[in-house]
């Protein structure tokens, strides 16, 4: 039988799953809470910690594991799922995007969370030492935000502990999306990394965008949850994987140079040669007064659906690719062979 998991005033027993809200902060007209499901299965197991709603308007990604976490029948369950599908709650309920209105900062680029920081520190703080700390796995769950376009992709850690990247890219491998990236600590930041430094195999899966919740995108999420979860051993069956995985070598940025208005001429998905025309700038007089080109040849992976820009915004970004090598712990998985 399962250990029971409690977090706040929520545990739940064997068989059992229930969903509540613990207290991270306060303002002047009330407390700061988190949601949380607790799910607990009628077998031992492994425990998965399951997030979405770091960035707020990635509302694909929360709606995935809202749905996920109604659908799963604790009886059916290996072990422990737990679950906060929404984050930064201060933004999402403002609808603001990227930031908590409360101190502006960005829940995706503070680390280290510092436990008497402000309330974005105290949020991620109490996420990783309270809830990520009880658990095996860990699924962080993203998208755009409303002025992203973005081609669905899974990011991976590489934190120089050999048992938790190898479990991390399995766990990408098996979520099912053909485009992966891994980042280190040293270039780049995310609670992914924080959770693998932690000794606690992470990814992060991109799906979704433009603040809209697609059926494609949730199924997306959805069904490399399910992946993972048998994969690891708490739900029953055996993952399948009909992609043939790609690896990011590099990435180059489309940067504005001028300020007006911006007319794209490639879009997400799109392959792009070096010194390839990608977007113009024109003054409010109707001149062209910059044409933007592609640094490298590669796949458009992001595009920002703003049509005025100021000098140094991102317009877009893409990546570099190459075949990923294989795979022993997860190629077995591969359907159609």
């Amino acid at each position: 039988m399962p250990k029971t998991i409690k977090i706040g005033d929520i545990s739940a027993e064997s068989g059992k799953k229930k969903f509540g809200f613990v207290r991270v902060g306060e303002t002047p007209s009330g407390p700061i809470e988190l949601p949380l499901w607790i799910i607990s299965g009628v077998r031992d197991g492994p425990t998965l910690c399951l997030t979405a709603g770091l960035h707020p308007c990635e509302y694909a990604a929360i709606e995935a594991v809202i749905r996920t976490c109604k659908k799963i029948d604790p009886r059916e369950l290996h072990g422990t799922i737990i679950s906060v599908p929404v984050i930064n709650m201060p933004a999402f309920q403002a609808r603001s995007p990227y930031v908590n209105p409360i101190d502006n900062v960005n829940l995706m680029f503070l680390y280290p969370a510092m436990p008497d920081g402000s309330i974005s520190h105290r949020i991620a703080y109490f996420l990783l030492s309270d809830i990520i700390a009880k658990a095996d796995y860990h699924i962080d769950c993203h998208g755009g935000e409303p002025s992203e376009a973005l081609e669905p992709y899974i990011v991976f850690p590489k934190v120089n502990n050999k048992e938790v990247d190898t479990k991390s890219e399995a766990m990408a491998r098996i979520f099912g999306l053909a485009e992966m990236d891994c980042r280190t600590p040293e270039l780049a930041k995310g609670l992914f990394l924080e959770a693998a430094k932690m000794g606690v195999p992470s990814i992060m899966a991109e799906a979704g965008g433009v603040g809209k919740i697609t059926e494609d995108d949730v199924t997306i999420h959805m069904n490399g949850i399910h992946n993972i979860l048998q994969y690891v051993g708490i739900l029953d069956g055996s993952p399948q994987i009909s992609v043939r995985h790609k690896i990011a070598q590099k990435k180059f940025n489309v940067i504005a140079d001028r300020g007006g208005i911006v007319y794209k001429t490639v879009g997400t998905g799109d392959l792009v040669s070096m010194g390839q025309k990608v977007a113009e700038i024109k003054d409010l007089q109707g001149e062209t007064v910059s044409v933007l080109k592609a640094s490298d040849s590669g796949k458009i992976k992001l595009v920002f659906t703003y049509t005025v820009v100021n000098t140094g915004d991102p317009i877009m970004n893409g990546w570099v690719m190459k075949d990923a090598p294989p795979f022993p712990l997860t190629d077995k998985f591969y359907v159609g062979r």
